[in-house]
């Protein structure tokens, strides 16, 4: 289930690989920056491009048809239906971001290759506009955007070995791209790094501000809803927000849950809690159990009990199926009990709390 004021479903990148993504739409803009800088209103290939592209027409002529085939992926045309194939596939499977990825990232990169580094670089090769390689920036999108889709959090159920062997087909289609253009004397090789980081830089830029904004989103929206529990204890105050980071669960080795998706319950005079969705949680590793407890700010919890390695953890996780209005902002979700299980926050192992603080 998607918490109630969740935008969008799932982010597009783990929050562990953010700042690394940042770092590499970076490094793809200085890149472009510096190479188009460098071979701006040129019309004969420098230096690198004498040598790398004499090689590669040398040693690449033999593969020139299955070359050819991998270019063609980035005509106009074929990157449009491509596109909109992958627009539709994630709306139908409710991955709304990723589709907003696709739709967004494809024009982008495309608008800024044809319509402002082509013009105003003015590099050309045989009297045609060539930095950056159109066609290598359409491929580098589509294979980028399939790299994220593939393996990010908005992941389809597909086994992990057939979608990670789905991201490198994906991935290899951009070299074969550049080395077709190369071979086929349409693009120098500097040409054809310049549609790379342009792909890349516009698929990443574009996921991590859906994630921002979507995670802003759900801030405002937790905001409204969460809870200000009054009741037994004055100035008792429960808040529910979107955690922003990235959550894994272990026990005796054993994976129990991996979330980018937790939100964190703050209640007065206790340790914060992360609560998971179920899709993130192992439930093939959970028992349920007949216990139940009653916290008069937020309702009746249920448990689960984990069998691991043969040892039953008993009631090591809980959930309130149905909270107070207050504080439904967790309704259905799953917390474990730091202190029995290891518990890491970005990385960073958490501390067990008191076994009373549910």
């Amino acid at each position: 289930m998607r918490r109630p004021g969740q935008a969008a479903g799932r982010p597009l990148l783990p929050a562990g690989l953010r700042g690394a993504a940042a770092a590499l739409v970076a490094a793809c803009v200085i890149v472009t920056a510096v190479m188009g800088a460098w071979l701006a209103h040129r019309t004969l290939p420098g230096t690198v491009d004498g040598h790398v592209d004499g090689w590669l027409v040398a040693h690449a002529d033999r593969g020139r048809r299955v070359l050819l085939a991998a270019s063609s992926l980035g005509d106009t045309s074929r990157v449009v239906v491509i596109c909109a194939v992958a627009v539709v596939a994630c709306t139908l499977t409710r991955r709304y971001r990723g589709a907003l990825l696709v739709a967004i990232a494809a024009p982008l990169a495309g608008a800024v290759t044809e319509y402002l580094l082509k013009p105003l670089l003015h590099r050309t090769i045989s009297g045609h506009l060539a930095f950056p390689s159109g066609h290598v920036t359409g491929v580098a999108v589509m294979a980028v955007a399939a790299v994220v889709l593939l393996t990010g959090p908005a992941r389809p159920p597909l086994p992990a070995p057939w979608r990670w062997s789905l991201a490198a087909v994906a991935l290899l289609t951009v070299p074969a791209a550049a080395l077709s253009v190369v071979i086929g004397h349409y693009h120098y090789f500097t040409d054809t790094i310049g549609g790379t980081a342009v792909g890349t830089a516009a698929v990443l830029a574009t996921a991590l501000v859906l994630d921002w904004a979507a995670a802003r989103l759900d801030r405002r929206n937790e905001r409204r809803r969460a809870g200000v529990a009054t009741g037994m204890t004055s100035g008792h105050e429960i808040t529910i927000t979107p955690a922003d980071v990235h959550i894994e669960v272990t026990l005796g080795g054993e994976k129990l849950a991996d979330s980018d998706r937790a939100v964190v319950l703050a209640e007065t005079g206790l340790p914060a809690r992360y609560y998971l969705p179920r899709e993130d949680v192992r439930a093939d590793l959970l028992r349920p159990t007949s216990s139940q407890t009653t916290c008069p700010f937020k309702g009746q919890a249920s448990y689960w009990s984990a069998e691991v390695g043969g040892e039953v953890h008993e009631d090591v996780v809980w959930s309130y199926e149905s909270p107070i209005p207050a504080v439904a902002g967790i309704a259905g979700l799953m917390c474990f009990y730091n202190e029995r299980v290891e518990l890491t926050v970005d990385g960073v192992p958490q501390q067990g709390a008191a076994a009373s603080s549910r």
